[in-house]
């Protein structure tokens, strides 16, 4: 998987947590994913979480949402098809805490046994 993007990244005490939008492309051979039946795990900076399989919903487009409270972080994460092996993502994270994070930030994605990682240059207020 080959995965670029860019993120805001806020650590204040007040309201800690990210925006992150990119895109994917999955590997030669790779038939595509499902994350609304494999698991999604999400690494940014020293901010990880694994979304269990199955809570990822599925619309008539294509397009995965999974909206929930992981661990004590709202979080919104989007996947989008966008032709062929492309995808877009988006998430949002409220209640992440970051504190210490400086750049480039590491990003990982991982979307059952398909995963690719990136090294971010994020705006860190």
């Amino acid at each position: 998987m080959t995965l670029t993007a860019k993120a805001e990244i806020t650590t204040g005490s007040h309201h800690p947590g990210f925006e992150l939008s990119g895109s994917f492309t999955l590997g030669t051979g790779i038939a595509g994913i499902a994350p609304d039946t494999q698991a999604v795990s999400l690494v940014l900076g020293n901010f990880s979480t694994t979304i269990l399989a199955g809570s990822f919903r599925k619309n008539k487009k294509g397009v995965y949402t999974f909206e929930g409270k992981i661990n004590g972080v709202k979080l919104e994460f989007r996947i989008v098809p966008a032709g062929g092996a492309g995808f877009t993502l988006s998430a949002e994270a409220a209640g992440a805490n970051l504190a210490g994070t400086s750049n480039p930030v590491p990003l990982g994605l991982l979307i059952g046994g398909n995963g690719g990682t990136a090294q971010v240059k994020a705006e860190i207020h």
